[in-house]
């Protein structure tokens, strides 16, 4: 976790981006708005008892909430799923890709994301979104196959290195023998 976070944010749990195709991203792992994965994650810290009161202290009163259903998404198209709601200081309600166009702007909603990254339920979220939605889905991976085909076990990253290596061996040809 600390090598990926040290990569995408310095390690900071508030650092943002907005200058990427992905309009706004943010926290240690750069959660995507575009992507989707930033509103997941925020979707998350409004649900979880841990995270609700700093959701709501950070982004609720602030004016940027989440919502689940279709939503506009680029060049025209729509998405269906987790996506931004953002109500501007002048009443409009933007959602999706324009929600997130509007947060890359607004000085007040960007602020509200660095502080919250300095909210330790904030930081645990996102430790434990990250550990869900990426490294469980990493580790479950099947990383090798037989030439025929066969074989579909994975070799565990828990496992030690010797059996890694073996497990790897097994669907490879020429390995030395173990």
């Amino acid at each position: 976790m600390q090598a990926n976070a040290l990569k995408e944010s310095g390690g900071a749990f508030g650092a943002i981006n907005t200058w990427d195709d992905q309009i706004v991203s943010w926290g240690m792992a750069q959660f995507a708005g575009q992507a989707g994965t930033l509103a997941a994650l925020l979707a998350e810290l409004k649900e979880s008892p841990g995270s609700r009161a700093s959701f709501l202290r950070w982004f609720a009163a602030n004016g940027l909430d989440v919502a689940r259903g279709e939503y506009p998404w680029k060049n025209g198209q729509t998405k269906v799923g987790w996506h931004v709601v953002v109500t501007t200081r002048e009443g409009r309600t933007l959602q999706g890709n324009d929600g997130w166009k509007h947060v890359r702007t607004d000085p007040r909603l960007l602020g509200a994301f660095m502080l919250a990254g300095n909210d330790p339920a904030i930081q645990l979220g996102q430790v434990e979104f990250w550990r869900r939605s990426f490294l469980s889905r990493a580790i479950a991976k099947h990383v090798a196959r037989r030439a025929d085909g066969s074989g579909a076990e994975r070799c565990a990253a828990s496992s030690p290195p010797s059996a890694a290596w073996r497990c790897w061996c097994a669907f490879t040809t020429g390995c030395p023998a173990t």
